[in-house]
């Protein structure tokens, strides 16, 4: 059986290589690929810009796939509908299936759309269980996980647990990304675990940890993770670094410790160490000084925190509870431990006001980091940030905004929505100057400034590649290190 992958993005690069490398694939629908591969199935991945249905009517003439697979965030889904709708015109013999977030939290209206069946939650079970029996003649009926189009109606099944032992998925997919990646090989990505301990109020986690039993928040062992490693060191012997994917490495400090010693000990046998960069979440009370430690000795040269805004107030609405001061000795710690912090900054919430803004400029500044990713908020339906702001009426202007995160979605009194995208093409000057060289500032505020419209975000990211492809193939010029 053949099944096809489909992912849409928005920024979609017209050089056709629109990502720039391993470690920004979708590991998600990576790991779709292998556990249908395992069973049996070829698997094709399309990646394209997420209304391009010529793209998609090429890759179905090309790959004559049995089943198509979507998946979609909010502001990809009427794009990706049309798309299958076309499909389901010209090929109705093609069962399409879709997934990942949009159609997990918005599942009844989802379903109305072209697609012969639906996925809620994890997907790499119920899909196989859906191909096996699509292989063996049945038509798809009672797979936990799956709703069906079914003669008399939907057929709603029940989820099943999440999936509690990470260990037992195949490693992901990654040579199937080989024509939509620009470096093939030095950087890539591992993940690390599932769900998060966290509820903040613009993300999605609150609500999918509701729609399965069990625990959300899970961890692969350290043993696992390293055999990937070792996997990825014969697929890519010219690996240098890998970013681990988790919401915060700090969730489980014995794990991440024994975790570090195992990293050591392999990059110990190298002759060149890898290079690892992961995600932490600031919890107060914690003294991160002896994990930073080990994380150094392991190879980790670089952690992302999330400062998200300096306003307190503005932080409670987002259920992120610490203080301005646990942030700043967080990063202090890290740099003193051999660390770069990169901080993860938004601008445009509900209520904000110049005055918070002034103050999350003065707190990044005060991070000091080397890196800053920085993008105005947008309300993802399915959180409760976005009820709050239909309920306050602020979703007046449209909600599927093609470059969302770059043009607020509404403004605020005393800072409207050209102040918001302002501040936030202006942030990386305004928290980086000093601490970085100004070339590089100013192309980060270049950069933002880019992204906030689709001709120029294109033509920016095409110039970047080039530059990044042809002048400096080993990417140093882009990291702040």
């Amino acid at each position: 059986m053949r099944v096809g992958l489909v992912l849409g993005l928005n920024d979609y690069e017209l050089s056709g290589r629109p990502v720039a490398s391993l470690e920004f694939i979708n590991i998600g629908i990576s790991y779709i690929s292998s556990t249908l591969k395992s069973i049996g199935c070829e698997t094709d991945l399309l990646v394209i810009p997420a209304d391009d249905i010529k793209k998609a009517d090429e890759f179905v003439r090309e790959t004559n796939p049995d089943v198509l697979c979507f998946t979609a965030v909010a502001t990809q889904y009427e794009s990706i509908k049309s798309i299958a709708a076309r499909i389901k015109k010209t090929r109705p013999d093609i069962y399409l299936v879709i997934g990942g977030p949009h159609a997990t939290l918005n599942p009844e209206t989802v379903i109305d759309g072209p697609f012969d069946a639906l996925c809620i939650g994890e997907g790499e079970k119920p899909l196989a269980e859906l191909a096996a029996q699509l292989m063996s003649g049945k038509k798809p009926s009672h797979i936990r996980n799956m709703w069906f189009k079914q003669e008399d109606g939907v057929e709603r099944n029940p989820t099943r647990p999440f999936l509690n032992d990470l260990d037992s998925l195949p490693f992901p997919d990654r040579l199937m990304w080989r024509k939509y990646v620009l470096d093939f090989g030095k950087r890539q990505v591992i993940l690390l675990g599932r769900g998060c301990p966290f509820n903040c109020s613009y993300c999605c986690n609150h609500r999918l940890r509701s729609v399965a039993a069990g625990e959300y928040a899970r961890l692969r062992s350290g043993r696992n993770v390293l055999a990937e490693i070792k996997h990825l060191e014969k697929q890519f012997p010219e690996m240098e670094r890998i970013y681990l994917e988790i919401e915060t490495f700090g969730a489980n400090i014995p794990w991440a410790v024994q975790l570090c010693a195992m990293l050591a000990e392999h990059n110990s046998q190298r002759e060149k160490p890898l290079v690892f960069g992961v995600n932490l979440r600031v919890v107060p009370g914690i003294d991160y000084k002896p994990l930073f430690l080990q994380m150094h000795a392991a190879g980790f040269r670089w952690i992302n925190i999330g400062l998200e805004s300096g306003s307190e107030r503005i932080r409670k609405l987002m259920r992120r509870h610490y203080s301005n001061q646990d942030v700043i000795r967080t990063a202090e710690d890290a740099r003193k431990c051999g660390l770069q912090v990169r901080l993860f900054v938004m601008v445009g919430l509900p209520g904000e006001t110049k005055e918070d803004f002034k103050a999350t400029v003065e707190a990044g500044r005060r991070c000091r980091p080397s890196h800053l990713y920085n993008s105005v908020f947008f309300p993802y339906s399915g959180t409760d940030l976005h009820d709050f702001c239909e309920k306050e009426g602020l979703l007046k202007s449209t909600r599927h905004a093609g470059l969302e995160r770059t043009n607020p979605v509404f403004g605020n009194p005393g800072f409207s929505k050209n102040q918001i995208k302002a501040a936030n093409i202006m942030l990386p000057y305004l928290i980086l100057k000093g601490n970085v060289p100004l070339p590089l500032v100013l192309f980060r505020v270049v950069e933002a400034w880019a992204a906030t419209n689709k001709t120029t975000n294109r033509a920016f990211k095409m110039a970047r590649n080039y530059l990044r492809l042809v002048l400096r193939p080993d990417y140093s010029i882009w990291s702040f290190r």
